[in-house]
């Protein structure tokens, strides 16, 4: 009857241990995430916070439907090897 008031007593100790970690630890990691963010925004000049982010790069409305082509890269001169230069090689199946 000892081990088994000692063995609960160990298992409520456990839980309350955990629920105490579990509710100190989350506001603690909530705030390093955010602080480590915050930091990440200030050093990349704060290209990736969501409030500067409909300032740049705006277009104007388009219909659906309709395409729109910012860039069209330049043609290559590049000459496709005719037919019949190259070699042929005659598939053979080995089993």
């Amino acid at each position: 009857m000892v081990i088994m008031g000692g063995l609960l007593k160990l298992i409520l100790f456990c839980f309350c241990i955990y629920l105490l970690l579990k509710w100190l630890f989350k506001p603690v990691i909530q705030y390093f995430l955010k602080k480590a963010v915050n930091d990440f925004v200030k050093k990349n000049g704060g290209q990736f916070d969501p409030r500067y982010q409909h300032q740049s790069g705006r277009r104007p409305e388009q219909r659906e439907g309709s395409i729109n082509v910012d860039y069209v890269p330049p043609k290559k001169n590049d000459p496709k090897i005719p037919d019949n230069e190259g070699e042929y090689v005659d598939y053979v199946e080995i089993k």
